[in-house]
């Protein structure tokens, strides 16, 4: 079509309105008509002025009320958290409430004496036998300046008298420490054999520490003090510090003793000197000593565990009451394990000592 005839044709401005699809603007013949080939506009006409939009109520006022839903949500919020930390020492008082109620019973506990205790202690056997737990207290104990003797030797008196030692621990001259310590042992163990700290120096806190683990004061035993300050002539002030014990403890002395131990419930305190702490402990097992003490046996054969693990393994399932242990060694003769069996039953021990024997016949 020749170039004259359409800048000479007019251009209807509704062309665009009547399209339906903006894909086929290119297609209408109207609009074609204004194009030359070079897609160049031939006529552009001025364009009407835009449309003023009017303000939409609807869409400002669902604007403003999902800004006021959000200012009180986050006021809701502010308040939740007032509220709690305001309820926070309420809540406390009522732990601390909870936790008195439940220590009350603990600090009316009366020091037990005599024949009441062991009747006390075997209502509370786990298994086969009473339980006991083993404090040692001492820094030297804890940084290996000295060895721990006197849990070994008290494991081993303490398993005589027929008690299953569940633990044995070693803590530092630590008030706080000790005290947490020894408040649980004493519920989960029938007996609490504690040793150390005993003496009059800055370090020795055990007294202190077992009289907040029930929440007991410390007072003087005048009884014990007018002894000790007789006995201890040139320190008679320095030696009457170790009767100030727990009130409603009981104390224990011995002859040619320096502080003198006590019981609190079935907490028993000894002195930490090895020489005092089992002479005390004598008067100790008169009064927990068991009705059936645990027996043992042992032997060591010149083999290894693992020529002999299956006989052990057997010995334990014939034999379910009697317990079974082996300690290897290894030395220039060659290699040795030392069995040992151990019950509080004299049969049970003897029926399964003669069937490792026939077992292990030939090894030794």
């Amino acid at each position: 079509m020749p170039q004259e005839h359409l800048i000479r044709q007019p251009l209807e401005l509704g062309a665009a309105d009547r399209i339906e699809q903006p894909y086929r603007l290119r297609c209408h013949e109207d609009v074609l008509a204004a194009v030359d080939c070079n897609d160049q506009i031939a006529a552009r006409p001025e364009l009407a002025e835009p449309r003023v939009l009017r303000p939409r109520p609807l869409a400002k006022a669902r604007a403003l009320r999902c800004v006021r839903l959000l200012v009180t949500r986050l006021e809701e919020a502010r308040q939740r958290g007032v509220r709690r930390a305001r309820q926070q020492p309420a809540i406390q008082q009522e732990l601390l409430c909870l936790v008195e109620r439940l220590q009350r019973p603990v600090r009316r506990q009366p020091a037990l004496e005599g024949a009441t205790f062991p009747k006390l202690l075997h209502t509370r056997v786990v298994g086969a036998h009473p339980t006991a737990a083993i404090v040692t207290i001492g820094n030297e104990l804890v940084s290996g300046d000295i060895a721990n003797t006197n849990g070994s030797w008290l494991a081993a008196r303490l398993e005589e008298l027929g008690f299953d030692v569940i633990l044995i621990a070693a803590l530092p001259d630590d008030e706080e420490r000790v005290s947490a310590f020894v408040r649980v042992q004493a519920q989960d163990a029938d007996v609490v054999v504690v040793t150390g700290g005993l003496g009059g120096t800055p370090d020795d806190l055990t007294r202190e520490a077992i009289g907040a683990a029930f929440e007991l004061p410390l007072v003087e035993q005048p009884e014990v003090a007018a002894r000790l300050r007789e006995r201890f002539e040139r320190a008679p002030d320095y030696a009457a510090r170790w009767a100030q014990l727990p009130e409603g403890s009981r104390p224990m002395e011995i002859e040619r003793g320096g502080a003198p131990g006590f019981v609190l419930g079935n907490v028993y305190v000894l002195p930490g000197l090895p020489g005092e702490m089992e002479a005390m402990f004598e008067l100790v097992a008169a009064e927990i000593g068991g009705p059936s003490p645990i027996g043992s046996w042992r032997r060591t054969y010149r083999t290894t565990e693992s020529r002999i693990v299956e006989v052990l393994e057997a010995a334990g399932t014939e034999h379910p009451e009697v317990r079974v242990g082996s300690y290897p060694s290894f030395g220039a003769e060659g290699s040795t394990v030392e069995i040992v069996l151990k019950s509080s039953d004299p049969d049970a021990l003897a029926a399964a000592q003669a069937w490792l024997e026939g077992e292990l016949q030939g090894l030794d």
